[in-house]
């Protein structure tokens, strides 16, 4: 028997989450259908992803959130389905630029079976989950860690059979066979301390083929909301200091609110 590991280990950043291709249907259990992610990165993704790991970035630059919400209003009241919308998708608008991220999750409801009690339960984990979702995908765009591994084996049996007939005589009768087995493993692990990050939306839309509920949240990021953080933090430390009321125009901003809805599969700004 021998065994190989191959192990390799990077890190990345700056991985947006393109658009998603869904196929269904197929002539059996295994070939009925994939789902493909299409995922960018660049060198100026990458220095978005230092600026949000670092909480730096020049505030001018920042995308307003009353721009972001210009564009991400109409969609929300149109009601189209945000299903298939997931990851960070950078948006730039005049020189100016933001981090958005959607997370999704789905209730675990078993249709005529389950108390309210459960339901609520249910909904309660799924949103949960979304907000963590949409979350972890600004964490692994700031930085992520990726190990892969390959572990290869392969085994060689040899058998020998002496085979005597009745007139005396023999023979040896000889039988190899070779069996090999490679594993691939691939992870991802993303720990980032972000700042500045706000829910903009939150949507809620039945599946269009099964029924089956699902709701997300849309967080955003910029330098802008970095550096409003960072001064109320610095107010809520130091009360008695001039800063204290300079916050109070970007706390207007952050302050609002957005109705629940949903919308349309794709990219989200330009790229």
């Amino acid at each position: 028997v021998t065994s190989t590991t191959w192990q390799a280990m990077g890190q990345l950043s700056g991985v947006g989450v393109f658009g998603l291709v869904e196929e269904t249907g197929g002539d059996g259990p295994v070939n009925n259908g994939s789902v493909s992610i299409v995922v960018v990165q660049s060198p100026r993704f990458s220095e978005l992803g230092r600026q949000l790991r670092n909480g730096g970035g020049a505030p001018a630059q920042a995308l307003p959130v009353a721009s972001v919400m210009e564009n991400l209003r109409p969609m929300l009241d149109a009601g189209t389905p945000m299903l298939g919308l997931f990851g960070v998708q950078p948006v730039v608008k005049e020189g100016r630029f933001g981090l958005m991220s959607f997370g999704m999750s789905a209730p675990a409801l078993v249709r005529g079976t389950m108390q309210e009690y459960e339901i609520n339960a249910e909904m309660e984990a799924a949103r949960q989950s979304a907000k963590l979702m949409a979350d972890g995908w600004l964490a692994q765009f700031a930085t992520m860690t990726v190990q892969g591994q390959k572990e290869s084996s392969k085994r060689k049996l040899r058998e020998q059979v002496r085979e005597t007939r009745g007139d005396g005589t023999s023979r040896i009768l000889t039988q190899e066979g070779i069996g090999r087995m490679v594993r691939n493993v691939m992870r991802s692990e993303s720990q980032a301390n972000l700042k500045g990050v706000q829910t903009i939306g939150q949507w809620s839309t039945p599946d269009p083929q099964t029924g089956h509920p699902y709701l997300g949240y849309v967080k955003y990021w910029s330098p802008g909301t970095a550096a409003s953080a960072e001064a109320r933090m610095e107010a809520r430390n130091n009360p008695g200091s001039d800063g204290a009321g300079s916050t109070s125009g970007a706390s207007s901003e952050d302050s609002t609110t957005t109705p629940e809805s949903s919308r349309s599969t794709g990219s989200f700004g330009e790229w």
